[in-house]
């Protein structure tokens, strides 16, 4: 197969991190209480105290402070994956308000302390981080120097994304456009000899159902994934290829099939499944879609996802993320219309496989498992996501990881650790699972 799109520059870009490596030594199970693993980094809380400056011709009420705080903490993304040891936050975060004081005439100075997660490679102590004093004027500063900006993606609503005052030839000043903070990190362990829950994975008919989405990098390109140029599509035939080998059978779905699981559609996405089933062992199932997730035929990928988070065992999504919007739980729901429900009770494995996947969905799909006996959500979940940036050409050999781990146990009983599915999908991105602490091993 022709590798010529398998090149760096294409990344995922999303409109959508302590020790190198893990020690092999078992923990004692009372250690193994934070709901993470990474193969080359680790979560570690974070805590500083920031300033924000807010233009205000009167003293601003709490609503306006707290505001401009949450207007600040998106750049850390763009500064801690800037960093030597990248870092990405996680959107946990509480603020405490300190103070609120006039600065100048028109300008307050808001003071808070930040308490919240990051994943981080290394183990450092601490971190600076480079806040900008206003980040309600912080873009306009930076576009007198054009490289402040991303080529590609030069406008305000990005530049969080890219923030990183420290680029070559950028005229934006320490103390005037941005100061730096002293963050401190405590570190969580990583879990250690973790698996997934394999036979919770089999429903009533003895079936394991896989659904793996592959969303189209450009919607424009053919809809047809074996013959298609979009990125996507060479991950599609190169993870069919690998699961063909394997002994799985195909059936295309009939466009009257894939309505009845969608409904109609501008563009009709192409879904094929794939069946292996051996003698005396569960049936793997796995669904394969195809097809665009812009806005203009994003319904037909929420219904298609919405069905698919309330049915399968393992929902895998590869694509763009839209800086955090196109797996939005609150705007999925307005889209298809009616709540995204995960059953509670049911043991399941999702895995968000592309950019930066591990801030923006992480807890919000946990919080859509909790009980009262499980607040957490992860006594019947699992997640895997991504930190940073991901590349197109990570998304065959890393959702094939996860994929394979399944096949071989329902095949033979063989179990594959988290340590070592995650340790076969790395691909310098932060790629993670948390919820894995509580499974029964």
């Amino acid at each position: 197969m022709n590798k010529s799109y398998a090149t760096t520059l294409f990344v995922l870009l999303f409109a959508s991190l302590a020790l190198a490596i893990p020690t092999k030594k078992m923990l004692p199970k009372n250690l193994m209480n934070d709901r993470f693993f990474a193969a080359n980094s680790r979560e570690a809380s974070m805590e500083y105290q920031g300033t924000v400056m807010l233009n205000s011709l009167s003293t601003p009420d709490e609503a306006a402070v707290r505001k401009q705080i949450e207007k600040q903490v998106p750049f850390l993304f763009g500064i801690l994956s800037a960093n030597q040891q990248q870092g990405v936050p996680k959107r946990d975060h509480k603020i405490q308000l300190i103070s609120t004081q006039l600065a100048r005439a028109g300008v307050y100075a808001i003071q808070y302390k930040f308490v919240g997660t990051i994943q981080i490679e290394g183990n450092l102590p601490s971190v600076r981080l480079l806040l900008p004093v206003n980040p309600s004027t912080i873009h306009q500063d930076a576009a007198k120097t054009p490289a402040c900006l991303d080529e590609g993606h030069p406008d305000a609503h990005y530049f969080w994304y890219y923030y990183n005052p420290r680029k070559p030839g950028c005229g934006l000043k320490e103390g005037i456009h941005y100061n730096i903070v002293s963050a401190l990190l405590k570190y969580k362990l990583n879990t250690q000899a973790t698996y997934p829950e394999y036979a919770k994975l089999i429903d009533s008919k003895n079936v394991i159902t896989i659904n793996i989405i592959f969303g189209m990098d450009d919607g424009s390109k053919s809809l047809n994934p074996m013959e298609s140029y979009d990125y996507n599509a060479y991950n599609y035939r190169d993870f069919r290829a690998g699961q063909l080998m394997q002994g799985f059978k195909s059936k295309i779905y009939s466009k009257t099939d894939v309505t009845k699981l969608v409904g109609t559609s501008p563009q009709t996405p192409y879904i094929e499944e794939l069946t292996k089933a051996i003698p005396n062992r569960p049936t793997v199932r796995i669904l394969m879609f195809f097809g665009p997730i812009d806005s203009y035929s994003g319904v037909t990928f929420h219904r298609y996802l919405a069905a698919s988070l309330k049915a399968a065992s393992v929902t895998i999504y590869t694509g763009h993320s839209g800086l955090g919007e196109y797996l939005d739980i609150k705007l999925i729901e307005k889209s298809i219309g009616g709540k995204l429900e995960l059953p509670k009770d049911r043991y399941q494995i999702v895995f968000w496989n592309g950019c930066s996947s591990y801030p923006y969905y992480n807890q919000m799909y946990f919080d859509l498992k909790t009980t009262m006996q499980d607040p957490t959500g992860t006594k019947n979940m699992d997640a895997i996501a991504n930190g940073l940036a991901t590349l197109f050409t990570a998304i065959e050999p890393s959702s094939s990881a996860l994929v394979n781990a399944v096949s071989l146990w329902a095949e033979t009983g063989k179990r594959t650790s988290y340590q070592e599915i995650i340790t076969a999908a790395d691909t310098d991105n932060l790629i993670s699972v948390s919820g894995d602490e509580d499974n029964g091993n």
